[in-house]
Order: structure tokens, then C-alpha cells, then sequence
């Protein structure tokens, strides 16, 4: 897993840009939609040290998701969610899993901040 950038783009697109995939979002997402969820993510690393990150193939590179942990409004009150979103091709093979365990790890070892 690796930062988030704005080359990031065209990747994101192949999931934003599936209805299956954004079944539980508000609607697809076009490449001016994509860039707007990079920038918060962007922002989410600045100023909480945590975020959505890039999940790549280790051996070669290959796009394969998005993992992290996210600020969410529950009930007026700001919690952190763990959440994945993977392209298609690679629903099924534990990459979900795998990414958030890493990430709950994450966030209980550095006791994430909140603003």
C-alpha cells in the first residue's frame, strides 16, 4: 500500500466508473469527481495522517484498490471507518482482507487523531 496521488487518476476510474462497484456510493464518478476524492484524501493526510491508500500488486505493480481508514460522520459525531474498494477482476481474492487488517493494525498502533 502506498500514498495516494494525483497520477492516480485513470486507476481510481476503473472502479469509480463501475455501477457495481459504487452500488453502496451515491452515484459513478467522472475523472473531475475523481480528482476531488484524491484532494480530500490528500487533505485527510495532512491534517489526520491517515486516509485511503493505493493498493498495488507487490510483485508488479498492478493497480488492484483502495484501502484505508477515513473520517465518517455517525450521528454527529466524527469516526474512523476502515474501508476498501477493489476493481472488479480482483474481487474474491482476499485483497479486502489482507489490506484491512493492515490498516486496523495501523490505526490502533499510531492511536489515530481526530479533528
Amino acid at each position: 500500500m502506498r500514498k495516494m496521488t494525483t497520477d492516480d487518476v485513470q486507476n481510481l476510474l476503473k472502479m469509480f466508473s463501475y455501477p457495481e462497484a459504487m452500488r453502496y456510493y451515491p452515484s459513478t464518478m467522472n475523472e473531475e469527481e475523481t480528482l476531488g476524492w484524491i484532494n480530500r484524501t490528500l487533505s485527510n493526510y495532512e491534517k489526520l495522517g491517515v486516509g485511503f491508500w493505493i493498493v498495488e500488486d507487490k510483485s508488479t505493480g498492478e493497480f488492484l484498490g483502495q484501502c484505508g481508514i477515513i473520517p465518517q460522520e455517525f450521528d454527529g459525531v466524527s469516526v474512523m471507518e476502515n474501508a476498501y474498494l477493489f476493481v472488479r477482476q480482483e474481487w474474491g481474492k482476499g485483497y479486502a482482507t489482507e489490506s484491512e487488517k493492515a490498516c486496523k493494525e495501523y490505526g490502533f498502533q499510531t492511536r489515530l487523531r481526530q479533528s
